[in-house]
């Protein structure tokens, strides 16, 4: 699988048979092809270097935008919509005002308009969002700044199986066991009150990703199709 590198993004990693292709955005468009089955699109921005543009917004996230009580809170919201909408404009083909989003039965979010099998995830922490695109299998990404955790052994003992909780002896261990666990409850539609504890599930696959200094992150895919 030959790499996507747009505008300095980080080059390719592979996982087999889970490939997952770095890309990045830049001031225009990038036009992109549906995923193949097996392969991951990964996105990883860091926020203030891309336009907000509010054009691009739908009046619910707009409004949603205005619901927020610091505007710093705001602000990230609309940069991450509008990134988002940026991203998956490229894959379906039109603009990115034009999308429409839903969620399942489970709240996870999808594309409602224009129909697509594209599967998509994101997850944004501190300055940086992250966000996975898949061609018809379920996807879920999460990204963590790496805030100092003083009680991480004991989170670790209360949210992961056994033998991983005792496997994790400092932060950084720590917090790439969360990701992981976060990517693939997310990739589900489940949360961490609704979800197991950190055993990657039957039919799914599950990576560490590097991000940048001070962020961990994490990106999971389903061998079951959606459609």
């Amino acid at each position: 699988m030959s790499s996507v590198d747009k505008n300095g993004a980080a080059g390719l990693f592979s996982v087999t048979p889970m490939n997952v292709v770095r890309c990045g955005i830049g001031d225009d468009a990038v036009r992109m092809e549906m995923p193949p089955r097996g392969d991951v699109h990964l996105w990883c921005m860091h926020r203030g270097r891309a336009e907000v543009d509010d054009a691009t917004l739908s009046l619910e996230e707009k409004e949603r935008a205005l619901r927020f009580r610091l505007p710093q809170d705001a602000n990230r919201y609309r940069w991450t919509r509008c990134m988002l909408r940026r991203i998956l404009a490229g894959y379906v083909g039109v603009e990115a005002q034009a999308m429409e989003f839903a969620a399942d039965e489970l709240g996870k979010p999808h594309l409602s308009h224009p129909p697509t099998r594209l599967q998509f995830n994101l997850s944004h922490s501190g300055e940086v969002l992250l966000v996975g695109v898949a061609g018809g299998q379920p996807v879920g990404v999460d990204v963590e700044w790496m805030k100092p955790c003083a009680l991480f052994r004991e989170i670790a003992r209360r949210c992961f199986v056994p033998e991983i909780a005792d496997a994790v002896t400092n932060e950084r261990q720590f917090f790439e066991a969360w990701t992981r666990m976060e990517a693939c409850l997310k990739g589900q539609g489940l949360g961490i009150a609704k979800g197991a504890r950190s055993a990657v599930p039957a039919g799914w696959e599950v990576r560490s990703v590097e991000i940048g200094p001070g962020y961990v992150g994490a990106v999971a895919l389903g061998h079951e199709e959606q459609a």
